[in-house]
């Protein structure tokens, strides 16, 4: 069993980095526009995240967790040194300051446990600009990468119930896995081409 669930946690963090790579070479040729806010809230809460939740579960179950952390940091620069970022709305401001005052409050005040359900709320923020920008116009984002990051958490998910996890150690994979999964729904290709049908009639 140990075996087993080694190998599912080196398939997420390989799904996981896969998945990054692919965004960035979509990103460079325009078919990804990484919002500034969501990288930028992401690269910072992902590192908390990767050791919050090694301590709350293994190094095993974490290994996506870590390589979510260095695929984040290298989407944010690569991204930033192209020029493809886009600049942040008023509201989108919003969203990063309560996602860094989420992740302060868990740095100075939380428990492990208390740090999982604050960053649970940082990552709802981070992740809302991306959401509400595909939801308007899915051609933002392109649908793969984020489907490959919805199976690796799924993977992740298996992997802490065959290592019978605690019930906390669930909660953060649990949570990412529909909004990767709402971002890959909302920017696949049949419902680009519907819009664009809409705008050539």
């Amino acid at each position: 069993m140990e075996i087993l669930t080694l190998a599912f946690g080196v398939l997420a963090a390989l799904l996981h980095g896969i998945a990054y790579v692919i965004y960035n070479k979509r990103a460079k040729i325009g078919q990804s526009k990484p919002n500034g806010i969501t990288w930028a809230i992401l690269t910072f809460l992902a590192a908390l995240n990767a050791f919050n939740f090694s301590a709350l579960s293994d190094w095993i179950s974490a290994l996506q967790f870590f390589t979510g952390f260095v695929g984040a940091a290298g989407t944010f620069v690569f991204a930033l040194l192209i020029g493809v970022l886009e600049r942040p709305k008023h509201r989108e401001l919003l969203m990063f300051i309560l996602g860094i005052v989420a992740a302060i409050i868990w740095l100075i005040f939380g428990s492990v446990e208390g740090g999982n359900l604050i960053l649970l709320l940082a990552f709802i923020a981070a992740f809302y600009p991306t959401l509400d920008g595909v939801r308007i116009n899915p051609e933002k984002e392109t649908s793969l990468p984020w489907v490959i990051w919805s199976i690796a958490f799924a993977v992740t998910i298996l992997n802490l119930y065959l290592r019978d996890a605690g019930s906390m150690s669930f909660v953060m994979p649990v949570l990412l896995l529909p909004l990767h999964a709402c971002i890959g729904f909302l920017s696949r290709e049949t419902r680009k081409r519907r819009l664009d049908s809409r705008q050539n009639t």
